[in-house]
């Protein structure tokens, strides 16, 4: 599994048991992309200024879907679904594709979050489209 030095503190493995909620894989791809904020566990990620709830609580992609306990990136061109079930994949996580209408069903309505600094007016910038969401959904996908 990936190590990454952070200037934060130690060594953190984002894909380890610790990361079970996603915090460590959504801040490392942010990082990796040219949006950086100070690591915040999932408990605190609504508040910690650096990201703000969509607009009408409606996710975009790249968005950061939160639930207290667990965050994943929003990604609706997943070309998968969930297993059996009809439900698509739309979110990318520290333990793999999900669902978040699934999810929903296990933890609740989900909070939909947007990073600041890639937003303008509620919506992501049209260059933005094509640069810092394209490499990070290019990261998470290989």
């Amino acid at each position: 599994m990936p190590n990454i030095k952070n200037s934060f503190g130690p060594s953190t493995d984002i894909l380890s048991d610790a990361d079970y909620d996603g915090s460590r894989y959504v801040w490392f791809h942010f990082r990796k992309h040219g949006h950086p904020y100070t690591y915040e566990p999932t408990a605190s990620l609504n508040r910690s200024g650096r990201f703000a709830e969509a607009t009408k609580n409606a996710p975009q992609l790249g968005d950061v879907a939160w639930w207290n306990g667990f965050m994943g990136i929003y990604d609706p061109h997943i070309p998968y679904t969930d297993g059996g079930s009809s439900m698509r994949l739309n979110l990318r996580t520290a333990i793999g594709e999900r669902s978040y209408k699934q999810l929903e069903k296990e933890h609740g309505p989900v909070k939909w979050l947007r990073h600041k600094n890639a937003s303008l007016n509620g919506s992501i910038k049209q260059e933005e489209k094509t640069s810092w969401l394209g490499k990070l959904l290019n990261s998470i996908t290989g």
